[in-house]
């Protein structure tokens, strides 16, 4: 078992706040009865029992309805990273955002659909200029590599390889930033899940797996773990590659879901860091129990996105309940 941190005051005021926010997470009995309604209108309408009441217009269709979902989770993340002694722990769950944002400056655009966490506008443009060096590290590095990718090769997938490697390197990154061996143990499988996931998808997109390989290693002590998958081949080779947890849930998707066995294992791969978070629900004062609440907000925000945008495109709830995650512990 995962021992927590001990007590630590510096922490009590966000774990106090934290304590208050849990009372309006939504319960697993919520999203059944919302994914359920047989009209849209009934979807529409349980939303104003969720902390996105006010932003509840019938009318809206299924992209502003991501946009206001990912903006009501993203400045909630960012209020609650003010109060924490270590930022590293709400960033866990913003920074792929500024990521996002920098693959489209890198290609020229000056339009940002994400939320900011750290890279402002502003400082975006000068790479849609073809300039990274104003800035700060680690994305002055990372923009560089997919400057220089863009001349070099041409090709927008390599750009997102170039950059999803340097943002899961940047979250590994993070690791280094605490003590906890709970938050320690997130972080090292959220990166190895993410990794494996961004690899299956290049993998079917037809980008080789040296061309994985020259971005994504070294990525810390999972070098030798993705190397292997990187050599190994078919996504069907990979479990007997990877240990423990993850490898297990990669050989439960690929045996339960061939039509998209990638998503299931994400799927799955997010329910296990929602279990490894549970243990930080009754810590009184410590990072831990932020890195809970916040891993419990993400899955529901995933859920809420799900259900609303998926009945607005016409989806079967038989459909959608699949894709569900864990959410309230």
């Amino acid at each position: 078992m995962i021992a927590l941190t001990p007590f630590n005051p510096d922490w009590g005021f966000v774990c106090g706040r934290v304590s208050t926010l849990e009372a309006r997470l939504l319960t697993p009995e919520f999203f059944n009865t919302m994914v359920s309604h047989p009209k849209l209108e009934d979807v529409m309408r349980q939303l104003q029992d969720t902390p996105l009441r006010d932003f509840a217009v019938s009318g809206a269709d299924f992209q502003d309805w991501s946009g206001i979902i990912d903006q009501y989770f993203h400045d909630l993340v960012k209020s609650i990273r003010k109060d924490c002694p270590n930022p590293a722990i709400a960033n866990l769950f913003i920074l792929r955002d500024d990521y996002q944002n920098l693959k489209i400056a890198v290609t020229g655009q000056n339009t940002y659909p994400f939320p900011s966490a750290t890279l402002e506008p502003e400082k975006l443009a000068g790479v849609s200029g073809g300039d990274a060096s104003h800035l700060p590290s680690p994305f002055r590095e990372a923009a560089s590599a997919a400057l220089a990718s863009v001349e070099e090769t041409r090709n927008q997938q390599m750009v997102d390889v170039v950059l999803d490697a340097a943002y899961l390197r940047h979250i590994l990154s993070l690791r280094e930033t605490t003590k906890s061996e709970l938050v320690r143990t997130y972080i090292e499988d959220f990166v190895l899940s993410h990794a494996l996931v961004a690899i299956w998808r290049r993998y079917e997109t037809g980008v080789s797996a040296k061309a994985i390989q020259r971005y994504l290693i070294p990525m810390g002590n999972l070098t030798s773990t993705l190397s292997a998958v990187l050599n190994a081949g078919e996504p069907s080779n990979w479990p007997d590659v990877v240990r423990g947890s993850i490898g297990e849930l990669l050989r439960q998707a690929i045996e339960q879901d061939e039509s998209d066995a990638a998503r299931r294992f994400e799927d799955l791969s997010t329910n296990h860091l929602v279990a490894i978070t549970q243990r930080g629900q009754g810590q009184v004062s410590g990072p831990e129990r932020v890195l809970a609440y916040l891993r419990t907000l993400a899955s529901e925000a995933h859920n809420l996105k799900l259900i609303v945008c998926g009945r607005l495109s016409r989806i079967e709830p038989d459909n959608l309940k699949r894709r569900m995650r864990v959410a309230h512990g």
